[in-house]
């Protein structure tokens, strides 16, 4: 089934990050990644479809942000999203993101409470 999901939105490499993120969600495992040059550390909750593009929304925990103080809620375009690497820290669960980062267009994985 996410092999399925995967191929509907994307082709090639951008197939392996997006499946690699599923599991990381399924499994709660932190991820530690670059974006636009910066390195992150974040719990990833959901994997998704936004205006056309695909995006996962994390609760960044560390590294840099450009956009203000940590931890708090960011989303990341997989297409800007570098050096994934999934880590053996997990994380308890789903945490609720409000506003601005809760909308999706489409839910491609979403961290579910045990």
């Amino acid at each position: 089934e996410v092999h399925v999901a995967a191929n509907r939105f994307m082709s090639g490499a951008s197939v392996s990050l997006q499946m690699r993120i599923h599991d990381a969600i399924e499994h709660r495992r932190v991820i530690k990644f670059h974006y636009k040059g910066l390195p992150r550390i974040a719990a990833p909750h959901v994997l998704g479809i936004k205006d056309g593009r695909l995006q996962v929304l994390t609760w960044q925990t560390g590294g840099a942000s450009s956009s203000g103080t940590l931890p708090d809620w960011r989303r990341f375009f997989l297409d800007d999203l570098s050096d994934l690497e999934t880590t053996n820290e997990s994380f308890a669960g789903p945490r609720l993101a409000r506003g601005r980062h809760s909308a999706f267009d489409r839910h491609i994985a979403v961290v579910r409470s045990l």
